[in-house]
């Protein structure tokens, strides 16, 4: 069971390349979001499970499971943050500012883990214990585009368009501001 078209698509299509597969190989059960991927799972609708933290915190702590395989070596899991290109250029110090405060939340995240734990899950209505499992797996922060982080998202782009889960062939460079005037200090 995966999100269609999520980062646990992307890792499920590069594992079963990596064994000789493909999704024809294996039957695939969508579901809309974490929350119901996990009833689903807890319900037997499928026998394994692809999911993040902390989502996979909770399954660990609630049922008795085996990892299958984590993204290591197949697939980068990162957030990204989007502006239009009028923005880029209308107000680069606003989005210096906005990524230097997120930043600056990030660390404290880092530096504050059980704290950020109880802010999550008042927020998200879950139990802290699962959300403080998966703060101690991650590091929040803020990153500038590389390109490593392009290329990742290009492996993904060309994996979902071979995979025919989008149409047109997608150039993630030319999406990419490779010299921003915006990035502000604390982020590297």
């Amino acid at each position: 069971g995966v999100v269609e078209g999520g980062n646990m698509h992307y890792l499920l299509l590069r594992a079963l390349e990596r064994e000789g597969l493909s999704v024809d190989d294996v039957d695939v059960v969508y579901y809309a979001n974490a929350a119901d991927g996990m009833a689903a799972f807890q319900q037997g609708e499928f026998e394994v499970f692809g999911t993040w933290d902390p989502f996979l915190a909770i399954i660990q702590e609630q049922i008795e499971t085996t990892t299958v395989l984590d993204a290591e070596g197949l697939a980068d899991n990162r957030t990204f943050y989007f502006a239009t290109p009028e923005f880029m250029e209308n107000d680069p110090e606003i989005l210096s500012i906005i990524l230097e405060e997120l930043q600056k939340s990030n660390q404290w995240a880092n530096e504050n883990s059980v704290d950020a734990a109880a802010i999550l899950a008042d927020e998200l209505g879950l139990d802290p214990a699962p959300l403080e499992t998966a703060n101690e797996r991650r590091d929040y922060g803020v990153l500038a585009m590389d390109d490593a982080a392009v290329q990742a998202q290009q492996d993904l782009a060309d994996t979902f368009f071979d995979a025919g889960l989008i149409e047109n062939e997608i150039t993630v460079a030319d999406y990419v501001d490779t010299e921003p005037t915006w990035i502000p200090e604390n982020v590297k």
